[in-house]
C-alpha cells in the first residue's frame, strides 16, 4: 500500500537532510583538520630534536676526520666532505621550521657549519678540526634550541 507525502513535507525532509549531512560534514572536517595540523610547539620540538641529532652527528666527524688525515685524499672527501653537504642540507631544513631564528642568526651558523668542511679541505691538524666542528655542533645547539 502506497502513503501519499506530499510535496512540503518531502521538501522539508530533503533540507532537513542536507542541513544535517553539511552540519556533520563540517564537524568532521574541523576533527580532521585540527588533528592534523601541525602546532607551533609540535614543530619546536621537531627542530630541536633533528638540531640535536646534527649536532651530534658533527660531533662524530672528528673520528672520521682523524682515519681521512692517515688514509688517501679521497678519504676526506668522503668521510667528511660529503656527510657535511648532508648535515648542511638538513640544517637549512631545520631552519626553514625555525621561524624565530632571524637571518644574521641564520648567517651566522651557516658559516659555522662551512667552516667545518672548509677546514677538513684544508687537512688542518685534528685539534684544530675538533675546534671547529665543536664550534658548529655548538652553534646548532644554541641557535636551534636542542638542549
Amino acid at each position: 500500500m502506497a502513503l501519499y507525502v506530499s510535496a512540503g513535507t518531502r521538501r522539508r525532509r530533503l533540507i532537513l537532510t542536507a542541513v544535517a549531512t553539511a552540519i556533520v560534514g563540517l564537524v568532521a572536517g574541523l576533527v580532521v583538520g585540527r588533528a592534523s595540523v601541525t602546532t607551533p610547539a609540535e614543530r619546536a620540538r621537531s627542530v630541536k630534536a633533528s638540531a640535536g641529532d646534527l649536532a651530534t652527528r658533527i660531533d662524530a666527524l672528528s673520528i672520521e676526520y682523524e682515519q681521512a688525515l692517515t688514509g688517501s685524499e679521497d678519504s676526506v672527501a668522503k668521510g667528511v666532505a660529503e656527510p657535511m653537504r648532508e648535515i648542511r642540507a638538513e640544517v637549512v631544513r631545520a631552519l626553514n621550521g625555525a621561524p624565530w631564528v632571524g637571518p644574521p642568526r641564520r648567517a651566522a651558523l651557516l658559516r659555522a657549519i662551512d667552516g667545518v668542511t672548509t677546514a677538513a679541505q684544508a687537512k688542518v691538524p685534528l685539534a684544530v678540526f675538533e675546534q671547529v666542528s665543536s664550534a658548529a655542533s655548538s652553534s646548532i645547539r644554541t641557535t636551534l634550541g636542542a638542549t
